[in-house]
């Protein structure tokens, strides 16, 4: 092709008259900044304000929106009120409190139950191999 068709459609440029064409040309390398060492530049998923990282942190947060959402929290849940259900084992019978609603109200079992249970060999054997 010739070299104006090539501008027109916006490949190539001048070709130096001092070379020859279809010969390659070694150029110098450019290294890229190392992202260990250079502090980078983000947006904030929340606020969308530009932000500086420190080299070895992830983070996707601006330090205002991660104060306002992690640290909140972090302090609120020492303090949460947490819910405890009463079941009765339904091996030995003893009523028990757990800290969460069991699916099957009718198979809980109390935490030596529980760990008797886990502990046990399953009572179902495993196919054959041929």
């Amino acid at each position: 092709m010739a070299q104006s068709k090539l501008k027109k459609q916006g490949l190539g440029g001048d070709i130096p008259a001092t070379q020859e064409k279809g010969r390659l040309e070694k150029r110098q390398l450019v290294t890229p900044a190392d992202p260990a060492v250079t502090p980078r530049t983000k947006i904030c998923t929340k606020c969308a304000k530009t932000f500086r990282v420190d080299p070895g942190k992830k983070f996707y947060l601006c330090s205002d929106c991660y104060r306002r959402t992690f640290l909140h929290k972090k302090a609120s849940s020492s303090f949460d009120t947490r819910i405890l259900t009463s079941i009765i084992c339904s091996t030995c019978g003893t009523r028990e409190y757990l800290p969460f609603v069991p699916n099957q109200h009718e198979k809980t079992f109390c935490r030596s139950c529980y760990a008797e249970q886990r502990l046990a060999p399953s009572l179902v054997t495993p196919p054959a191999k041929e």
